[in-house]
């Protein structure tokens, strides 16, 4: 599957972009417990996902779920750290960024979607 992540279009996403997804500490997972199965969802080493932006720098980007079947779980609060370009003027509107999730790689089964101010 995939993430699709849409920032304010201030913000710029390099097409060859770079990100770090873990599980949030919150969570309180005792990872020495965790079996094979469960690495899929609460592990992601550097190339686990590809960051994907579009052929030109902008604000969007997919994170592709398709090497060592990695998945995000649901009820699962995760980290997600996204290296953008920040604007370079400021406004006083606060756009949202969205969030969509897909069961594979096209945008047609939608799972989950939210926007964060």
């Amino acid at each position: 599957g995939h993430l699709r992540i849409i920032a304010p279009a201030e913000f710029l996403i390099p097409t060859e972009c770079n990100m770090d997804l873990s599980v949030h500490p919150d969570m309180n997972l005792n990872f020495a417990a965790l079996g094979i199965q469960d690495r899929k969802w609460s592990e992601f080493l550097k190339g686990d996902v590809t960051c994907e932006g579009d052929d030109t720098d902008s604000s969007r980007v997919r994170l592709l779920f398709t090497k060592n079947e990695k998945f995000l779980k649901a009820q699962v609060v995760y980290i997600l750290r996204l290296q953008v370009r920040n604007p370079e003027t400021t406004t006083p509107y606060k756009d949202p960024w969205h969030f969509a999730s897909y069961k594979d790689l096209l945008p047609n089964d939608l799972l989950d979607e939210a926007t964060a101010p």
